[in-house]
């Protein structure tokens, strides 16, 4: 048997105090521990042939905790390492980027088992291909990332009424979570039921003041459990560890007026099932699924698809980190494409329209079809495909009227089945027809569904975000990645060249000129990313052409040309004094006979970027200590280290 989980913090906290934990469920059901102290070995097993650490072994002491259930991982006596030090000494992982991710457990005997990590972006049934399993469902009723060699396993569960359907998934929720997990989401407080006073929780994040659970000194009968001749709680006792006597209150309510609805029940269950579970309403009965499994669709897979923005300055390399991010996951070339917006690209460009064609078989009448493109095409083959995973990549996506390229669709970025969008009536006709004649769904209820496997990415140039401004809708559905200017990269480590005498430092260029444009405009929007320009097919070189051409043209063109009177304005002519002589024009660096003098004046004397010597060439870094622009990070606070990158022109 193969047991999937996801991590916890405790997994990936190196605090001694902080132990890996499995709950009396997963040990009742996977392990099948019997005594209060056992002693099991786990070989790590790497997807990757090239690991220097697959098939280590590691030997773990578990614990019961009786207050709770737990089993929970020692230090071993020994002071051998075990799947905690594996976590976090070997593979690297924390709680800042890991916790999305997995590892799976597969049960050789009763003190055996091979574990295997699994990044978030793994597809499992890709993994189970690998390791020669078999098809798997997901099991609801224990964990939610339970794997059964059986196909039917899964059975939702099911209640004519809501009231029962709840009671059921409360059950099922004591199964799955720790008991102080879900007490940390609660509050007490004292009530009143008759007569009588009571003591009560509730989950004021979901459910307001409501009172959800009460509890008593001792056991309670119906009768004990009404108010105005009412019954208010389930007679049914939940038995919590820390509060014996305690009922489920049985007030709940099919809309979402009342604090006790179907609606912040769900996102109550949601966020303790991480997303998993989900009570529905089909023909008048109440179904607890596993999202998986909803509506008509299921994903066999562990894929998660995303939305994801690379924003940046122009030239830090936004194209190649999506290319690197790629490469990581593994995308195949017929598993992405890549399109690039502009301001003539519309909605018929991304999602499909009437075309005409000429029918030979009708006398070559001109006539009209419906004609997929891009999105379409890769929707079509997200849903046909389940068990991959495919990518978008969209390039300079600002450069394009987003809110007319993706019309209705950009709902579909929402990744919500409850969100999911009519399509318009040549496309439904177009897709109802792939359907038939494909044996896929595309449609559910007559509506478009996002796949859940697949994922767009696109790229953004700060300094373009004028072109076409995103509205708030649109952004908060994107995930944003920041990718900074690093002028520590060696890589990017280019000589600009305007003589044999005088050469300068790229990476020092750019500290000094993004001082200047961050002076100006109040912005690093401008600023000029490490890989504007990439040399790296010159011997490294940038000659004073490229550098007039296409860096100063942009400073000219895009910063600079309306700043006349301000005094940080690169292109002014000073006399030795510091005042200044002129006003430099971009036609003047075209003047052949003024050409080097005025690029020699504006690196040395403007900006005072130091001439290389012979010495200096080996110069592989640039400080950034006074840099406007420092190392920049991702909104999860980590540095972001790009070490090669592309040039986005």
């Amino acid at each position: 048997m193969i047991k999937i989980f996801k991590f916890r913090k405790n997994d990936l906290n190196p605090s001694l105090g902080k132990q890996i934990e499995f709950n009396q469920n997963v040990v009742s059901n996977f392990f099948g521990f019997s005594k209060d102290k056992v002693e099991i070995y786990i070989t790590y097993k790497s997807l990757s042939p090239k690991d220097t650490f697959n098939n280590k072994k590691f030997k773990n002491y578990l614990k019961l905790s009786p207050s709770r259930g737990d089993y929970k991982v020692y230090s071993n006596s020994d002071e051998t390492e075990n799947i905690k030090d594996l976590f976090i000494n070997i593979l690297k992982l924390n709680e800042t980027n890991n916790l999305d991710d997995y590892f799976a457990l597969i049960k050789k005997d009763a003190i055996n088992y091979d574990l295997y990590f699994l990044p978030k972006e793994t597809s499992i049934s890709s993994f189970l291909s690998s390791i020669n399993n078999s098809v798997f469902e997901f099991d609801t009723t224990n964990d939610n990332t339970v794997i059964n060699s059986n196909p039917n396993a899964y059975k939702p569960i099911i209640d004519q009424s809501l009231r029962g359907i709840i009671l059921k998934t409360f059950k099922v929720i004591l199964n799955k979570v720790n008991e102080n997990d879900l007490l940390q989401l609660s509050q007490k407080k004292e009530s009143r039921l008759d007569e009588s006073n009571i003591s009560v929780l509730s989950f004021p994040k979901y459910f307001n003041t409501d009172a959800i659970i009460s509890y008593f000194n001792k056991p309670q009968n119906k009768e004990q459990l009404k108010s105005g001749g009412i019954q208010r709680y389930f007679d049914e006792n939940l038995n919590l560890v820390n509060y014996p006597n305690s009922y489920l209150t049985n007030q709940w309510y099919d809309n979402d007026k009342n604090n006790t609805s179907l609606l912040n029940f769900n996102k109550f269950l949601s966020d303790l099932s991480e997303g998993f579970l989900k009570i529905i309403k089909e023909d008048n009965v109440f179904k607890l699924v596993s999202l998986s499994h909803e509506k008509t669709f299921e994903i066999q897979n562990n894929i998660l698809g995303y939305n994801k923005i690379y924003f940046g300055p122009p030239g830090t390399g936004k194209s190649h980190a999506i290319k690197e991010e790629l490469k990581k996951l593994g995308a195949k070339g017929d598993y992405y494409s890549r399109v690039t917006f502009h301001p003539d690209y519309d909605y018929h460009s991304f999602v499909g329209g009437y075309k005409p064609f000429t029918d030979t078989e009708d006398d070559d009448k001109i006539k009209y079809k419906f004609v997929p493109q891009v999105f379409i095409d890769f929707y079509i083959k997200a849903w046909s495909k389940l068990s991959e995973h495919y990518y978008l990549v969209i390039e300079e996506i600002n450069r394009g009227n987003c809110a007319e390229i993706f019309g209705d669709i950009f709902q579909l970025l929402d990744r919500n089945p409850e969100y999911n969008i009519e399509p318009s009536t040549e496309l439904r006709a177009y897709l109802e027809e792939y359907e038939k004649s494909n044996n896929v769904k595309l449609l559910f209820d007559g509506k478009l569904q996002m796949p859940n496997n697949l994922s767009i990415l696109a790229s953004m140039n700060t300094s373009d975000q004028s072109l076409y401004p995103m509205d708030s809708a649109f952004k908060r559905r994107w995930d944003w990645h920041y990718v900074p200017i690093d002028l520590k990269c060696t890589e990017s480590n280019f000589t600009i060249n305007i003589d044999d005498t005088h050469q300068y430092s790229w990476l020092e260029f750019l500290a000094k000129v993004n001082n200047k444009i961050y002076s100006v405009t109040k912005s690093e929007d401008k600023q000029i990313g490490n890989w504007f320009i990439n040399a790296s097919k010159s011997d490294n070189i940038i000659s004073k052409e490229l550098f007039i051409n296409k860096v100063l043209y942009y400073l000219w063109n895009d910063v600079f040309k309306d700043e006349v009177f301000n005094p940080d304005n690169i292109f002014i002519e000073r006399n030795t004094d510091g005042t200044k002589n002129r006003n430099i024009s971009f036609n003047n660096f075209y003047n052949k006979d003024e050409q080097d003098r005025l690029l020699i004046h504006l690196l040395s004397d403007i900006l005072n970027v130091q001439i290389l010597k012979s010495a200096d060439k080996e110069i592989v870094e640039y400080s950034q200590e006074n840099q406007v622009v420092g190392e920049a990070a991702e909104p999860n606070g980590e540095e972001y280290k790009e070490k090669k990158s592309e040039s986005e022109e």
